[in-house]
């Protein structure tokens, strides 16, 4: 509270005075001051509200400065970048994106939701580290979910908070205080077909109403979140499709459509 009180005092004196000198001496020790901590600005500009949004939602001030239209356009060769030889499905992923942020999609729902189905190295998880890192500004604003850990009903509670009067209420769930703190996010539901079926109900309210209740009664918003899941079911199948040569897209979704069928 000191630091703010000296600011405003400089910023005060500096926009009352007419004395040219002081008030270049005057910005130069604000500037300094504002290298330690930035409180109070003489002039509120795009880059001081875009410091504040920052702050609230997690995305780096340069990424907020970015226009928006630019990161988008720019979203596939940047994930390409990172990703190596999933140009298919990255550019699926970004015109879906690009659909998202246009407005044309529901606003009511997350900003999407995939699934990433195949064998271990094959870039899911970079996918979403890259998606974190290029829409929200840091691989920080991953959150990772393990499935395998929710493979009976009771465990949904650890998703969303205990209800009351047992163990572990009013501390939050892993998935809903992970979103509550950070709602610009991609959430990664690694090895999702591990999940009790309970458990994906859950997640299929998210998918459809955007919100889900935690066990507190608060209102958890998904809108803002891109939501990923990662699976190595129907491995074997892809890979024989694979050494067949039968890699077309169609022809792989039509392969693995019923063991997928069979566990969702």
């Amino acid at each position: 509270m000191q630091e703010w009180r000296e600011q405003n005092d400089l910023v005060q004196q500096l926009l009352n005075s007419k004395d040219a000198a002081f008030i270049t001496q005057a910005r130069e020790t604000l500037s300094a001051r504002h290298q330690q901590h930035a409180m109070v600005f003489e002039c509120v500009d795009a880059t001081c509200i875009a410091d504040v949004v920052a702050d609230w939602t997690g995305i780096p001030l340069g990424r907020m400065l970015e226009k928006e239209h630019q990161q988008i356009d720019a979203l596939f060769e940047r994930l390409a970048g990172r990703v190596i030889g999933q140009d298919h499905a990255l550019k699926q992923i970004a015109q879906q994106i690009r659909i998202s942020r246009s407005g044309m999609s529901d606003p009511l729902k997350p900003m999407g939701v995939y699934m990433l189905a195949g064998p271990s190295g094959t870039g899911k998880t970079e996918t979403s580290l890259a998606l974190a890192e290029l829409l929200f500004g840091g691989e920080e604003s991953l959150v990772t979910i393990n499935m395998s850990e929710y493979q009976e009903a009771h465990s949904v509670s650890g998703l969303k908070g205990s209800p009351p009067g047992y163990v572990g209420y009013g501390q939050g769930g892993v998935l809903t205080e992970a979103v509550r703190r950070n709602p610009y996010s991609v959430v990664l539901l690694d090895e999702v077909e591990k999940a009790h079926p309970d458990v994906m109900e859950l997640f299929y309210q998210i998918f459809d109403k955007g919100t889900i209740e935690d066990a507190e009664g608060q209102q958890i918003n998904f809108r803002n979140t891109l939501i990923i899941m990662t699976s190595n079911l129907a491995c074997g199948t892809l890979m024989t499709a694979y050494d067949s040569g039968n890699t077309a897209p169609e022809a792989l979704c039509d392969a693995i459509r019923p063991e997928f069928e069979r566990v969702f």
